[in-house]
């Protein structure tokens, strides 16, 4: 019998309520325990989103029922990362789940799964829970504290330009990689030590240590004394899932040990689990800007190839135009640090509808026949945006439909206006490409070239980086290469926009296609972090079309001071919504 398909769903209280995937197995091959899925934290968990959907999706192929969710204050489920008791919330998440799925699908006990400080949180919340037949845990955290002095670390190394002195910024609150904590949370945190813990998570365990690192056997020694049957192993290929999204390698190797040790204790039996139910939109209600917000997950297509979350007003207003947020990279719909959650909640607080989509291959959504996985430039990004839209178009009649899209999203949300989609406006932030062509090698791409020359034009001024060049810690070929493919852009582009004086058809002309997208009455509003190319190329790949439709207001252009590239310092992130926000309300003042 045939897998059922993934079924979203949103669960526990009605006013702090969770958001989850539950994995059903083949009914005629279930097994007596679930497996629940604990996410590690803050950017982690981004990183590994593709390994707990392939665990949970092998899990359910071995008979297995599975659970992954998201915590209180994470991912799609309801709070923000600022609320007070993150930690105790975190713990009421686990215990709420484990109860979820065992109701869902008539399992007996539950086995627990997590990576690094996820593993940590489990072996938490097992503590007094009879229920809990085994865990398994990837590269755990021991002591939470050494985790967190690296999170702090984190942070000083990739410190972000500091906030306008207009803003008044917590100076308690913590960043690192585009995630926030209190003190609050980080004091709650330090004090989860593994070796302080009174009982063993469960009976049985199975560790799979970093295979970058000499394994501890610490937490293992400790497991054993409390009379837990403890196996070690290695995890292998631990670096290369724990990369950025669109990098990060799923660990199938350890995955599938990983089930195969589960498979093997002497509890597991064949059980007859509960039935699938026929698949229907999980729907659920927030208070945002203390409005109601009302999410339904579902997907976008009858293939149940696109998935997105709806967010709308309540029904008494009516909704006059919706937002379609494209992925970011191959980062799921949840968007980078969190930001697509809180732009579409923000949208439908104020009365607009929004919808964060994954394009196919992305995130939860399916992959079409013949395309890549995790690609953030699929070939059939075009078709996903299209459909986005019609869907869009039909959930909400008579709206305006407006694309936001960050990076890659941005680079597609722009392809979909020159194809025609009928929009009101397409907002794209940080682009890296505007012409994206198949095994394109990102060594000299244009917005490399464009980046490293800028930087190397501010070192000019810079006298230690002269000491350098006269030491000779400069790579002076790579920085020829740089100088060199620049000026063949510069050139390049330069001839170009004499050719569009003569008439000259060009192929790949961004001039044209803001021609065309202006044309349909589609307005484009491009934003930048100033340290990001983007504007560099937009101006000299569009040419003088860049000031004409500027001037004629059809194409506007905002610079972010002090931004990276998905603004990761949650200032800029709220700069960004800002942003947002005025570019929807003026078009709805214009309406």
């Amino acid at each position: 019998m045939s897998l059922p398909p993934a079924q979203p769903l949103y669960f526990g209280p009605a006013e702090r309520v969770l958001f989850g995937w539950l994995h059903r197995a083949p009914a005629d091959q279930g097994r007596n325990i679930g497996i629940l899925l604990c996410s590690p934290s803050g950017y982690e968990a981004i990183c590994t989103h593709r390994t707990y959907r392939r665990f949970a999706e092998t899990a359910a192929a071995r008979g297995f029922p599975a659970l992954r969710f998201d915590y209180d204050g994470t991912g799609d489920s309801a709070g923000h990362s600022l609320d007070s008791d993150r930690l105790g919330h975190w713990l009421r998440s686990i215990t709420t789940a484990i109860d979820t799925l065992k109701a869902q699908t008539g399992v007996d006990r539950v086995c627990l799964f997590g990576v690094r400080v996820g593993a940590s949180l489990a072996a938490m919340a097992a503590q007094g829970r009879p229920d809990v037949h085994s865990m398994i845990a990837f590269a755990p955290v021991v002591k939470v504290n050494s985790y967190l002095r690296e999170i702090r670390a984190l942070s000083l190394s990739r410190s972000p330009a500091p906030p306008p002195a207009t803003l008044n910024v917590d100076p308690e609150l913590q960043e690192a990689a585009g995630f926030t904590t209190t003190a609050e949370t980080r004091a709650a945190l330090s004090t989860l030590d593994l070796l302080s813990l009174e009982a063993a998570p469960s009976s049985h365990v199975l560790i799979l240590d970093r295979d970058d690192l000499t394994p501890s056997d610490a937490w293992p020694r400790k497991l054993i004394s409390q009379g837990a049957a403890v196996e070690q192993r290695l995890l292998t290929g631990y670096v290369d899932m724990m990369r950025d999204a669109h990098a990060s390698k799923v660990p199938q190797q350890s995955i599938d040990s990983a089930l195969e040790w589960l498979s093997a204790r002497p509890e597991v039996a064949v059980k007859a689990l509960a039935p699938a139910e026929e698949p229907s939109p999980a729907v659920a209600q927030f208070t945002e800007d203390a409005q109601a917000v009302h999410e339904s997950a579902l997907f976008l297509d009858p293939q149940r190839v696109l998935f997105g979350i709806v967010s709308e007003p309540d029904a008494s207003r009516a909704v006059r135009d919706v937002v379609v947020l494209l992925n970011s990279g191959t980062i799921h719909h949840i968007g980078p640090s969190r930001l697509y959650v809180a732009i579409a909640r923000r949208c439908a607080a104020r009365g607009l509808g929004a919808m964060r989509v994954d394009l196919s291959g992305v995130g939860d959504s399916s992959v079409r026949g013949g395309a890549a996985e995790n690609a953030p430039y699929s070939d059939s990004a075009h078709l996903d945006v299209r459909q986005a839209v019609e869907f869009a178009a039909i959930r909400f009649p008579n709206a305006r439909v407006h694309l936001i899209g960050l990076c890659s999203g941005a680079y597609h949300g722009l392809k979909a206006a020159a194809a025609g989609s009928a929009l009101r406006s397409v907002v794209i932030v940080n682009p890296l490409t505007f012409f994206w062509k198949p095994g394109m090698s990102l060594e000299y791409a244009d917005f490399q070239v464009t980046s490293e020359s800028s930087r190397y034009a501010r070192s000019a001024a810079n006298l230690s980086k002269w000491l350098k060049l006269l030491r000779g810690d400069v790579d002076l070929r790579a920085a020829g290469m740089v100088f060199w493919k620049r000026l063949k852009v510069r050139a390049k582009n330069s001839l170009r926009d004499v050719q569009r004086l003569l008439g000259v058809e060009l192929d790949d002309d961004l001039a044209s296609e803001l021609l065309r997208v202006a044309r349909q009455n589609t307005d484009m509003y491009f934003i930048f972090s100033a340290s990001d190319p983007g504007y560099s190329m937009l101006c000299e790949q569009g040419g003088r079309i860049v000031g004409s439709l500027a001037r004629r207001e059809q194409l506007r252009i905002s610079i972010v001071e002090g931004a990276d590239h998905t603004f990761t310092a949650h200032w800029n992130r709220d700069q960004l919504v800002t942003l947002l926000m005025a570019h929807l309300e003026r078009h709805a003042a214009r309406a």
